[in-house]
């Protein structure tokens, strides 16, 4: 049985259907869910849902009437139930049998196939739509976490125990990064995981080649991230690599950095021609950020504003929400460090301040960094 749990709007998918839950509904039903069949006690609930918290007596029991509610027509699926003298505990009723098609190597490599090139155009929805359908017999257990970071669904990528933190651990250093305002630590804790070689095999080279140069970029340590751009440019020798879109476009944020007009100039019509032939919208979201930082820079604030935008607007129809995060982090970077436009840095710090009350940063920051410590032994 496949039921999504989306951290970002507090929503619960299955079978194509999103129901909609508050805060604390969601996260005792998530609790509950991923332990299944298990019985529970209301303080044992109480202890691991409002930790720190000091509820009535009767909380554990009026968030599981309206979970109860708001779970009808699902009863099918799973279902919370009374433990007499005991407390509660949530049943799962059934395991969806597989499609037929789950037993065809040729159907799956389709899939996949249709995957990867959602994947790469950026095409958020359809990729989570392809990922949501239980009728094709087709499973994405490798692309889990990756899924959760794409979706929003930080907290799921942090709290996942289904996986091994060398399969998260580069989706929490980016999430890290954008967050942390601790960036010496940022660096010491990357080069500790690099030594130590923490991250799996399926996110190696991208924690090898891409990770460090963005951190060094946003953490003004430039001589560092020339030095990484030097040795990624020995690893992407050519427009197919998959990374050589968003390498070039971290060159040019290091061009923005430095100063270096002509060469961020050279780079720029570059890029203007590759996205001509190849309309990745991910990258081409960042890429419209990154022209118009540089025209505000040269004080033509007008079309600056007007490529920020369009490129906030391209970011945002892919549905990715790690790259809209990833917009808003470059953005305000720029604005605080590099180029001067209050109306603009206003109007991101809210769009930014409102994503770190969604998310809980603080807390969200502690807890990354927890694991982090954990895991290099520091």
């Amino acid at each position: 049985m496949s039921i999504s749990f989306h951290h970002h709007d507090f929503t619960i998918t299955y079978a194509g259907e999103t129901r909609q839950f508050l805060r604390k509904e969601f996260a005792l039903l998530q609790y509950l869910y991923q332990h299944a069949n298990q019985a529970f006690t209301r303080d044992q609930l109480l202890e691991a849902v409002w930790p720190l918290e000091f509820p009535s007596d009767r909380t554990v029991d009026d968030h599981v009437y309206r979970l109860r509610k708001k779970l009808k027509g699902w009863e099918h699926v799973l279902t919370v139930e009374t433990v007499k003298g005991y407390g509660y505990k949530l049943v799962i009723h059934i395991n969806e049998p597989k499609s037929l098609l789950s037993h065809d190597p040729e159907f799956k490599q389709l899939t996949m196939n249709l995957f990867s090139k959602y994947h790469l155009y950026g095409h958020g929805n359809a990729l989570n739509t392809l990922t949501t359908q239980n009728e094709l017999g087709v499973e994405f257990e490798d692309m889990k976490i990756y899924l959760s970071y794409m979706r929003g669904d930080i907290w799921e990528c942090v709290h996942s125990n289904e996986l091994a933190f060398s399969d998260k651990a580069l989706y929490l250093f980016f999430i890290y990064t954008f967050i942390t305002t601790k960036k010496d630590k940022v660096i010491d804790y990357l080069e500790k995981a690099l030594d130590q070689k923490v991250f799996s095999e399926l996110t190696v080279e991208e924690a090898t080649i891409l990770l460090p140069t963005m951190i060094y970029i946003l953490t003004d340590h430039l001589d560092r991230a020339h030095r990484q751009l030097t040795f990624a440019e020995n690893q992407i020798t050519d427009e197919n690599h998959g990374f050589y879109p968003f390498h070039q476009l971290i060159r040019m944020m290091y061009s923005l950095s430095t100063g270096n007009d002509e060469c961020f100039i050279e780079k720029k019509k570059h890029m203007d021609e590759f996205f001509k032939h190849k309309p990745l919208q991910r990258e081409l979201g960042i890429f419209y950020l990154i022209k118009g930082l540089f025209l505000i820079k040269k004080q033509q604030y007008e079309m600056g504003q007007e490529d920020i935008y369009k490129g906030l607007q391209i970011t945002q129809q892919t549905q990715f929400k790690s790259h809209i995060m990833l917009f808003h982090r470059v953005c305000l970077f720029y604005l605080e460090h590099y180029i001067e436009d209050s109306k603009l840095e206003t109007e991101f710090r809210k769009n930014w301040n409102q994503m770190a009350m969604e998310y809980d940063f603080r807390k969200l920051e502690q807890e990354i960094e927890k694991q982090i410590k954990q895991n290099l032994y520091i």
